[in-house]
């Protein structure tokens, strides 16, 4: 938010379910890169071998919920779970802002528009599915 200089507007932003996942996504990436691993996440190995091994699958129920006007808060806590495992937003999230990642630094991931970001969450969910 400070290198976006969007206090205010962030949280507006968050509406937007791609812009969430990128949020969260960065978040996820910001502990990996203070903490020199996978932060919380690497706690969960099998956790994460599952996501990825159901990275496809993931990412057409988001598209599917986001497509149909669905909440996609599922994704997110672990409260909520997808297919019987929580928190697989913030796996989606991470793969996300890593894709954005190449080729940019983090400052440059971090003032992408929010037009930019839900744009490229859109073609990176889009390009997991089969086909």
């Amino acid at each position: 938010m400070a290198w976006r200089g969007e206090w205010e507007e962030f949280a507006e932003h968050e509406r937007d379910p791609l812009f969430l996942l990128y949020s969260e996504g960065f978040a996820v990436r910001c502990e990996e890169a203070i903490l020199g691993s996978a932060g919380h996440l690497a706690q969960a190995a099998e956790w994460l071998a599952w996501c990825a091994a159901h990275h496809a699958v993931l990412a057409a129920e988001f598209l599917r919920r986001l497509d149909n006007g669905e909440a996609v808060r599922d994704f997110f806590g672990s409260w909520h779970d997808v297919q019987g495992h929580s928190q697989t937003g913030y796996y989606l999230g991470r793969e996300l802002v890593g894709d954005l990642g190449r080729g940019r630094t983090l400052r440059d991931v971090a003032c992408l528009s929010p037009g930019e970001v839900c744009k490229a969450a859109r073609a990176f969910l889009r390009a997991a599915l089969p086909g």
